[in-house]
């Protein structure tokens, strides 16, 4: 995971995570702070297809998910002032593209805060639909060993949404980039 220090506000902050690491609520506060618009990957799919997060998989089923999101991600490349919270899966196929175009931050939360959040609402969730604890605890690690290397590349590991809006006030006082 490169290490260096920023020089300049980035123009582009893509927040990368498993679900339920408070990567849409924290990102509106970072944006907040930085003066920047928001911006939710999964919402931004939601408006293109017409159809609920749930929908899109029930009906189409999670591969044409992941082409919505790698199609809508790309729109976000070329905006600046911008905070963009991911969806948990899509850095599957997408990190090189994100880390290419903006400052990536991966939200590393500890697996049973995430288990505890994500059962709290696994109606709103579809990989977690109509499981039980037990079975989310499960599925919530099997995907955080899947996707961590990948988490693992971004350019920042924030272990807290603290940490993450402590950053931000750090990255407001930098010089905005070119």
């Amino acid at each position: 995971m490169p290490t260096n220090e920023l020089r300049c506000r980035p123009p582009r902050i893509y927040l990368v995570g498993m679900p339920g690491s408070g990567k849409s609520s924290s990102g509106r506060l970072l944006a907040r702070i930085l003066g920047y618009a928001f911006e939710d990957l999964d919402s931004a799919i939601v408006q293109r297809s017409g159809m609920s997060v749930n929908e899109i998989f029930t009906l189409k089923g999670e591969a044409f998910f992941r082409e919505m999101e790698t199609q809508c991600l790309e729109a976000f490349h070329s905006r600046d002032a911008l905070v963009l919270a991911t969806g948990g899966g899509a850095v599957l196929h997408n990190m090189d593209r994100m880390l290419q175009h903006a400052r990536v931050l991966w939200l590393d939360i500890p697996v049973d805060e995430l288990v505890r959040r994500v059962s709290m609402g696994t109606e709103r969730r579809p990989m977690f639909r109509n499981l039980t604890k037990a079975q989310v605890e499960i599925k919530v690690w099997e995907l955080y060993r899947q996707r961590q290397a990948l988490y693992a590349l971004a350019h920042r590991r924030v272990v807290d949404e603290q940490a993450l809006l402590d950053w931000g006030q750090r990255v407001l006082f930098l010089p905005r980039a070119n």
